[in-house]
């Protein structure tokens, strides 16, 4: 009896932390998406007005910086960010700040990367823009190097309030230089400056804002290092074959579809990826927090709140992904002019990696709360060797239509790997994973009739 006695407050007190928990998961699930919203709005009305001051060959060539950029980045990933969130040294001033430290020694190191790269990638890619734009454009990395470890610690703390406000902020100054330059000299340095303005606006704003009185100053621990490379080491090969899975189609597709081809995919890709974009913020800003604290609990306790996060995940997506489906093609063309129609059918090509990746990603980052890093690496490992594949294979046999499926097709072996990660972890429940695919459907139902009202509407 006394034992009984003895884990009723035990008891107690993990019921009152999973209802903290789950307040903060809806709380900042709710900011990620009006973050969200708030943003495409941003994004899609300057992306309108840009379209008409500038050339798809101007989106073309920041695609590909852009990728660039993402690729120095993300191809030497050592997990800093999720160090600090994971260990139990991360409220630590000496541990966050040999975090920025090594944080800061990274983003000087991949500009001289950059610098050493920029003549090869012109000549691979046969753009010599290149050699001009690379030098100035690969500036926004060692400027948000300097970005203050307090939206680390937000993170942790699932307080996404401020992170919110200073991402709406970012884009909002980025938004308007390069709407300014654009107007005065429509060339692709108004996007160039515009991203860089965004990256120095934010970068002192996470010092002088986000958490009052917070500080960072260089430091060089070396226990703290240690843990943080240590665990970054499946981390930075997951995350440089994820760049290489999902970001390098950018620079693959150059060579087969040129600047204003690639240009009009940027636009089809800019919709699409709008759905697991939310949800990829969702996921690692809010879920993975909280999947990484659930799992002390037990499997059946993180089994019951992955689905439950997943359900209304995949209610806003899937659903949301089936619609734009239907409707895409006319919203491409009453938005942007014939120029950009082409966009519509890739459009529709790539709902269909919308749609799995926004039921791949939450599995991912629950496999990782578990501690399954090995197999994130795996599996984005996979896709790399399927998008390589798949997108010349494509090309071979149906032109730019199959370098389009090529991408698409290297989600394929996702579904074998971490379905089969989350079995053998006893969190897959199959009946759940179907349901995602029901509303998919019905979101093609609902788009059906959205379009057929359109085309009532519209001319």
């Amino acid at each position: 009896m006394a034992d009984s006695h003895d884990t009723e407050p035990a008891n107690d007190e993990m019921r009152e932390r999973h209802s903290r928990l789950k307040r903060l998961a809806v709380r900042g699930s709710l900011f990620e998406m009006l973050a969200y919203v708030l943003g495409q709005v941003l994004r899609l009305g300057g992306n309108l007005i840009l379209t008409r001051l500038l050339f798809p060959e101007a989106f073309g060539l920041m695609t590909t910086l852009t990728v660039f950029n993402t690729g120095l980045i993300m191809l030497s990933d050592v997990g800093i960010e999720q160090s600090v969130i994971q260990n139990e040294r991360g409220d630590e001033p000496v541990f966050a700040n040999t975090a920025w430290t090594l944080q800061i020694v990274r983003g000087l190191s991949l500009y001289g990367v950059a610098l050493a790269l920029t003549w090869p990638m012109a000549q691979l890619e046969g753009v010599p823009e290149l050699l001009w734009l690379i030098p100035v454009g690969a500036l926004s990395v060692p400027i948000a190097a300097l970005s203050s470890t307090a939206e680390f610690a937000l993170r942790r703390q699932v307080r996404v309030g401020r992170l919110v406000g200073l991402e709406l902020a970012s884009q909002a100054v980025a938004l308007g230089v390069m709407l300014a330059w654009a107007w005065v000299h429509p060339s692709i340095w108004a996007l160039i400056v515009g991203n860089i303005a965004r990256e120095i606006f934010r970068t002192i704003a996470s010092h002088l804002v986000l958490v009052p009185g917070y500080r960072n100053r260089l430091s060089w621990d070396a226990a703290a290092r240690a843990e943080i490379i240590a665990f970054g080491r499946w981390i930075l090969g997951s995350s440089a074959v994820f760049f290489l899975a999902g970001f390098a189609d950018r620079l693959l597709l150059l060579p087969f579809l040129q600047a204003g081809g690639l240009g009009i995919y940027s636009i089809a890709a800019l919709l699409t990826e709008s759905a697991f974009t939310v949800i990829g913020k969702i996921t690692h800003g809010v879920l993975f927090p909280i999947f990484s604290r659930i799992r002390l609990d037990g499997v059946d306790r993180l089994q019951e709140v992955y689905y439950q996060a997943r359900l209304r995940l995949d209610l806003l997506a899937l659903g949301g992904v089936g619609a734009l489906f239907m409707v895409g093609p006319r919203l491409i063309d009453f938005l942007w002019d014939d120029r950009y129609h082409e966009a519509g059918w890739m459009l529709q090509i790539l709902c269909v990696k919308a749609a799995t990746r926004s039921v791949f990603d939450p599995a991912d980052k629950c496999l990782v709360a578990l501690g399954r890093v090995r197999t994130s690496f795996i599996n984005n490992a996979a896709r790399t060797v399927f998008l390589f594949a798949g997108v010349p294979i494509g090309w071979h046999f149906l032109g730019e239509e199959g370098v389009v499926w090529g991408v698409v097709a290297s989600d394929l072996p996702c579904a074998f790997i971490l379905w089969t990660a989350l079995w053998r972890e006893k969190v897959l429940r199959v009946d759940r994973e179907l349901l995602a695919w029901v509303f998919f459907g019905a979101g093609l139902g609902v788009g059906f009739g959205v379009d057929a009202l359109l085309a009532l509407l519209l001319p």
